[in-house]
This record gives structure tokens, C-alpha cells and sequence, in this order.
């Protein structure tokens, strides 16, 4: 991620990521006994996911009050542009709108 960030930051982030898929996949392992292979390891693929991409989101907003910071910081673990991230955003707002 950089070394911009504080480890107390990247820590934080990374048990809130884990502790959810933690407990999603312990929810799954029990309700898809067929699936259960798949849920007893984590891909490094699965964290590029909308719902992992929604606790990131999540985290920064309780955790950066500026908007500059909190568009940098998502952009940068997200792996995209600011301008990327701002549209991604947009997005995922008009998604969510619609329920």
C-alpha cells in the first residue's frame, strides 16, 4: 500500500477485512456442505470483490474525515486512479440507490 499509511492503519483495515470474510465463509462452510472445500482457504482473488471493495470503503469513511484523504486512500488500496475511484463510487451510490 505505501508507506504513507501507519501500521496501525493498515492493521485495522486488514482485521476488518479478515474478521468479514472470517465470518462470511464460516456462514457458507456451514449452509453449502457441497462448497465446503471452497471455503476452507481464501484466494488472494477473492479480495477483489465488490463486498470486500464496500469494507474498504466503509473503513475509510469512519476513518478519514477529509475528503481528499479518504478518495486517496481508497484509490490507492483499490489500485485505481482518484478520478477512477470517484466514478467507481458514483456507481456503487446508483447501485445501492436502487434497493
Amino acid at each position: 500500500m505505501g508507506s504513507n499509511y501507519s501500521n496501525s492503519i493498515i492493521d485495522a483495515l486488514s482485521d476488518r477485512i479478515t474478521n468479514y470474510v472470517y465470518n462470511l465463509y464460516s456462514k457458507f462452510y456451514k449452509e453449502k456442505p457441497k462448497s465446503r472445500k471452497r471455503y476452507a482457504t481464501l484466494k488472494i482473488s477473492d479480495l477483489d470483490h465488490p463486498l470486500i471493495h464496500d469494507e474498504i470503503i466503509l473503513f475509510a469513511k469512519k476513518t478519514y474525515q477529509n475528503y481528499k484523504e479518504y478518495v486517496d486512500f481508497c484509490s490507492k488500496v483499490l489500485e485505481m486512479s482518484n478520478d477512477q475511484f470517484i466514478q467507481y463510487e458514483k456507481k456503487r451510490r446508483q447501485f445501492y440507490d436502487m434497493f
